[in-house]
């Protein structure tokens, strides 16, 4: 049958013997003989290529009189440049066995190398350095063997026990070669340590009673795993033997070539033992200690897949790997630190201000839940804060990193930051932030160089236990760099390779206390996502490794970072206050109804000695403004809050919060529930430490029972009384307009909030302004208000004012100062009288009458504004017109459910009154039916009153009462 011919990079597996015996031995446990390949020029080596089981095997034996272990290491290393595919390999072949109480170690027998104790299974007995009174210390280690041929081991030993063992077959095969049989080899004799062997090349001359009499075996062989030991000197002394054997821990053999392959050539060391290693060793046990040494490599190589042989690293690899990881051994750790790229975050740090916790712009922070919640908890938590530049973020990560560093010192806590503003553009972020955190780790640890290694460890293993291991020699590793050289390249592994080995170093510091800070990730510029997304799973990795890690993460709230940052704990700042003003927001659509003050009115407030006295003090005090129907509080009361930051110095830095009531705008503008929203808002609106306060408690707690927020009373009630001991605010203006047109339900309860909120301020100063009419509640507390004014003791020259603007276009030059005078003796400080007593008059001088009919006219006029009304109704019940109009015009303005505007109101008037009315609208009919404008003039009365609004609106003036409208 012809023999087959492979690539040479088909084979996977080494196979060297020293001698040619063990050669052939070597070559009985091959299953195919494979076509040699063509012989290198330069190359000593002759290779027997074969298969055995699933493997392709190199068969090399040593040149003819060169053993040892310089010889062994060349051959082992001219192979290795042949066939760069080999994985690993195994020294087979013959040695001097220790027998002891320990090892029953007999002829024949075979002895496995194998980690034992602190060798590696191989120690090299003749290397070290001589001391006093001749003493050797060993020095340097010798490489244990590869993964796959210790698990091999395990399983073949296993196999031994359960009786399924192949050896019994492998050795079958030297049945048919005599000089291979145990018969041939001779009795096994093993004479005592201290006897010498005498003359002849046989020890048929030896005194039979200096022979070690062992109790018969029932098996023919044993294998034995354990220390081998290694030198370039033949072991031929039993005492030495012995001595030797009892320094370094027990050993099993003595051999000639191992040491030379261990750190070269990972291999597994195989021996079948030929003599004792003392100076009875004759050469007759040799060929069947060749057999039984090459049946157990076989069957070694028999139960190892290969599935996991091409997944092993080859030997150039492992050569590499082995170099390196030494390499990194022997390193001192101030070696390492200089080939990290590391950030100063120190320097950076020192250029942030520091920060005051009790600075209130730092409140959404330090009082927020989700933050006290992150900073008490027992257990691994991540929090993400997230704001615009002006928010100083970068500040609160100082203030932790440099508190945690401090703490560091003094317990068993350590802290990783990494603010990557200080980061140096077009520099590999990844690099960075690893070899930064990497050397902190190092730096506040007392094992910081243990660290070190183990992070280049990592690194290590993970370039050679990927796919990137076939191309390691990409990486520029060189055999014949400097150690360090090759070390600093490894700095230079893929991002995902850095972000293991880092995991991997901090993972082994489960037990510490760890606080990690990772600042400014919007500041990422070159694969900003990609990074990101690492430093979650990097986060994620120490939380599931151990319960004592926080970490604080930064940025700006980029869509990018949220959709990345999805389901981890945060604080947006501002996002929660927002959505909260959102669900307090109410229009309180009064104010802006309210008619401007004329010209110079009120300006009397400022000085009022009741005024003074409430606004003087740093104390919280109440004034009541109490004012007749039409007597203008809440005009005073909007011209009061529009001018209050502008004439009161003290406001500049308050919070005013104002609610104007209203009858007219219907339910909703009388409401306290709504009031108390509105209030809020506004305090929220200007404060926002008040938020973290007590406001984000309750408002989560209305957003846990509710998807959609819906306050209920009472915790806005309890949510305004919380000012009480609210510190931030140092002083609250609170302006309510017209208590009196207020819900009747509720008002007392609403007035003893307000009263007990003034009076029982432990932090702030409050000033509550209240405009009413004189209604009950109020009445009965006036006492308790610190201030009072009565409006209408204090517009008279407001009042002269007023009537002389209206006055003087009536060409009224001869009794002007006698009607002004009238005006204001009966105006009893009601504006609104005035403002209808002008309109009455314009109306009269317009028809062409002299001043002393105006005078009388004048002095006609109803003095009561209730009086006043009736007046006005007489006047429109003249014309039965304008009566029919006039009436329906009340209709529409009164029970529309929003201010009308004048074009809807004229449409509404073109509608025929009768349903049995013959009326089919068309654009171009309905258009000849819409009236002008200037048909509510009359119709109206001056009950209603067309004034700007969000485009043109139609009133009607609160001081009558519109049910009087249903008696018409």
């Amino acid at each position: 049958m012809a023999q087959r011919r492979l690539q040479v990079t088909e084979y996977t597996v080494g196979w060297v013997c020293a001698l040619p015996v063990e050669l052939a031995a070597a070559q009985e446990m091959l299953d195919d003989k494979h076509e040699e390949l063509p012989q290198d020029s330069l190359d000593p080596n002759l290779y027997t290529l074969g298969r055995i089981g699933s493997h392709n095997v190199v068969l090399v034996c040593l040149p003819a009189g060169h053993i040892g272990i310089g010889p062994a290491a060349t051959g082992a290393a001219w192979m290795m440049s042949k066939f760069k595919s080999i994985r690993f390999g195994l020294m087979v072949g013959v040695g001097g066995g220790v027998p002891s109480a320990e090892s029953d170690i007999r002829l024949g027998d075979v002895v496995i190398s194998q980690p034992c104790k602190q060798h590696g299974g191989v120690i090299q007995y003749d290397s070290g350095k001589t001391g006093e009174g001749g003493c050797m210390t060993r020095t340097g280690s010798l490489n244990a063997p590869p993964e796959a041929l210790l698990n091999a081991v395990s399983k073949l030993r296993a196999n031994h026990y359960r009786g399924r063992s192949s050896l019994a077959t492998h050795l079958s095969v030297f049945g048919r070669l005599r000089p291979f049989n145990r018969d041939t080899a001779g009795p096994d004799v093993l004479f005592e340590a201290t006897y010498n062997h005498g003359q002849g090349a046989t020890c048929e001359q030896c005194s039979r009673e200096r022979v070690i009499h062992r109790t018969a075996r029932r098996t023919e062989m044993t294998i034995h795993y354990g220390t081998i030991a290694s030198g370039n000197q033949v072991m031929k002394d039993g005492v030495t033997r012995d001595r030797l054997s009892a320094e370094l821990g027990g050993v099993l053999c003595f051999e000639m070539e191992a040491a030379g392959l261990m750190n070269h050539f990972p291999c597994l060391v195989v021996r079948g033992i030929c003599d004792y290693a003392d100076s009875h060793k004759n050469k007759a046990w040799q060929p069947y200690a060749a057999a039984t040494a090459a049946a157990c490599a076989k069957g070694i190589l028999s139960v190892i897949p290969a599935a996991e042989v091409a997944t092993t690293r080859t030997v150039d690899e492992a050569t590499m790997y082995e170099t390196l990881q030494s390499a990194i051994d022997s390193m001192n750790p101030d070696q390492f630190r200089p080939m990290l790229s590391v950030v100063d975050q120190k320097k950076y740090m020192s250029t942030i201000p520091p920060l005051d916790r009790g600075d209130p712009k730092f409140y959404w922070i330090f009082r927020n839940i989700d933050f006290a919640q992150w900073n008490s908890a027992k257990c691994s938590q991540v929090l993400w804060l997230s704001g615009p530049p002006e928010c100083n973020i970068h500040q609160v990560s100082s203030y932790f990193a440099g508190q945690e560093k401090n703490t560091a010192l003094k317990t068993d806590h350590f802290a990783l930051y990494f603010f990557c503003s200080a980061v140096i553009r077009r520099r590999s972020i990844v690099s960075l932030f690893v070899h930064t955190l990497l050397n902190q780790v190092a730096c506040c640890s007392s094992r910081g160089g243990e660290i070190i290694r183990r992070f280049f460890h990592s690194l290590l293993k993970e370039a050679f236990d990927k796919e990137a291991a076939a191309n390691w020699k990409q990486r520029d590793f060189g055999r014949e760099d400097p150690p360090e050289k090759n070390i600093e390249k490894m700095l230079k592994a893929p991002a995902g390779e850095l972000w293991a080995a880092l995991r991997a170093v901090l993972g082994d510091e489960e037990q510490r206390d760890l606080l990690v800070v990772v600042d400014g990730l919007d500041k990422i510029e070159h694969q900003r996502g990609e990074f990101i997304s690492e430093v979650r799973a990097f986060v994620e990795h120490l939380q599931q490794r151990t319960s004592k890690v926080k970490v604080l993460l930064t940025s700006r709230p980029l869509t990018e970072i949220k959709d990345l940052f999805d389901g981890l704990l945060c604080i947006e700042h501002d996002r929660e206050r927002k959505e909260c003003l959102a669900s307090l927001r109410f229009d309180n659509t009064r104010y802006d109804k309210i008619s401007p003050e004329h010209d110079g009115s009120f300006e009397w407030i400022w000085e009022h000695d009741e005024y003074r006295n409430w606004s003087t003090p740093n104390t919280s005090r109440l004034l009541y403004v109490q004012g007749k129907p039409g007597s203008g509080k809440s005009t005073l009361t909007k011209y009061f809050n529009r001018n209050l930051l502008e004439r009161e110095p003290a406001a500049n830095s308050a919070i005013v919060a104002r609610f104007f009531y209203s009858f007219r705008e219907g339910k909703l503008q009388r409401s306290h529930y709504n009031m108390l929203r509105s209030i809020l808002y506004d305090i929220l609106n200007q404060d926002e430490a008040f938020f973290y306060h007590r406001f984000q408690t309750e408002y989560r707690d209305q957003h846990h029972r509710e998807l959609c927020v819906n306050w209920d009373y009472a915790s806005l009630k309890k949510v305004l009384k919380s000012l009480q001991d609210h510190s931030a605010v140092k002083r609250l203006y609170l302006i309510i307009d017209a208590a009196d047109e207020s819900e009747d339900h509720d008002r007392r309860d609403i007035l003893n909030l307000l009263f007990e909120l003034c009076s029982k301020m432990k932090c702030c100063i409050a000033k509550l302004f209240v405009a009413s009419r004189p209604v009950g509640q109020l009445e009965v507390r006036r006492s308790q208000f610190h201030n009072f004014i009565r409006l209408q003791d204090e517009t008279i020259s407001d009042i002269s004012s007023f009537a002389c603007s209206f006055l003087g276009g009536l060409n009224l030059t001869h009794v002007l100062a006698q009607a002004t005078e009238y005006i204001v003796k009966n105006a009893q400080g009601v504006f609104l009288w005035v403002k209808l007593v002008g309109e009455e008059l314009l109306a009269y001088e317009e028809e062409g009458y002299s001043e002393a009919e105006i005078f009388e006219f004048l002095k006609q006029l109803p003095t009561e504004l209730k009086d006043f009304y009736i007046h006005m109704l007489k006047k429109i019940n003249k014309s039965e017109s304008n009566l029919r109009d006039g009436v329906k015009m009340f209709q529409f303005v009164l029970f529309a459910r929003r201010p009308l505007v004048v074009d809807e109101l004229l449409h509404a008037l073109s509608i025929p009154d009768s349903p049995n009315a013959k009326f089919t609208p068309s654009d171009d009919d309905f258009q000849k039916r819409i009236p002008s404008e200037r048909r509510i003039i009359p119709c109206g009365g001056n009950f209603l009153e067309i004034k700007p609004y969000h485009g043109t609106g139609t009133t009607c003036p609160h001081s009558l009462n519109p049910r009087r409208l249903t008696n018409m």
